[in-house]
Parts: C-alpha cells; structure tokens; sequence
C-alpha cells in the first residue's frame, strides 16, 4: 500500500471525518465542479528514512511531510473539519503499513481568490515503501 493509498483510506473511513467530506479527499488538486466541505492532500517531502528497521540493507520506511488543505464555505464548518483531520490523523498507526503519524501544524486562513476558508493541516507520516 502507498502512502497515497493509506492516507485516502484512512480520511475515507474515519467516522468523523467521512461524515462530513465524505470521498471529497482529492490529491494536489480538487475537480472542476466541488462541493463543500472538501479536502485536497500533498506529499511535500518523502526522504530516505530517518531510521532503519534493520541493520543493513536498503530502508524499508520512510517518514513524509503531507500536507492536507480543507475549504469550507465558513469559518466554524472548515474548523470542525480541520478539527476532525487533526482527530484522524494525529497519533493514527495501522501495523505495518503506517508506523506512526502526527500532526506538526494546523492553522486557518481564507483564501480570497476562491472566496473560501481554508485550515492547513501539517502531517509526518512513517510508512512502509
């Protein structure tokens, strides 16, 4: 499983989370036509490991920088969804896929060019190559 894979599955099955975006969970970009709420995601760095399961060998892990931009058409309803992405992701593991993920910065804005709020979701990722 990718990284990609997991952190769409996980923000597809995360009871709080799918209930108000639903599938609307989309890579760099969002579709022509959007419905609101919705969330786009980004792989901003994937460095080698920053560690080694074994001694020798190739790394099987590495640790990614993603970063996840929600838009709302208000303020109070992108940050419950901001809210609910912090809740899925900080302290998330699934076993061999994702070691561990956490949350290294969240913080809201409104996007006056789409005339949108926005909250800006920072995550590391250690997950299996």
């Amino acid at each position: 499983m990718t990284v990609r894979h997991s952190l769409r599955s996980r923000a597809t099955t995360h009871a709080g989370l799918s209930a108000l975006i639903g599938a609307r969970f989309y890579p760099i970009r969002f579709p022509e036509t959007l419905t609101l709420p919705a969330a786009r995601y980004q792989i901003v760095s994937s460095p080698p490991s920053l560690y080694r399961d074994h001694e020798s060998g190739a790394p099987d892990r590495w640790v990614s920088r993603v970063q996840i931009d929600v838009f709302a058409g208000s303020s109070d309803r992108v940050a419950t969804v901001g809210d609910q992405v912090v809740e899925a992701f900080d302290g998330w593991a699934s076993g061999t896929a994702v070691g561990w993920c956490r949350v290294t910065n969240h913080f809201g804005d409104y996007d006056s060019t789409l005339s949108r709020y926005r909250e800006v979701i920072e995550i590391e990722i250690d997950h299996a190559i």
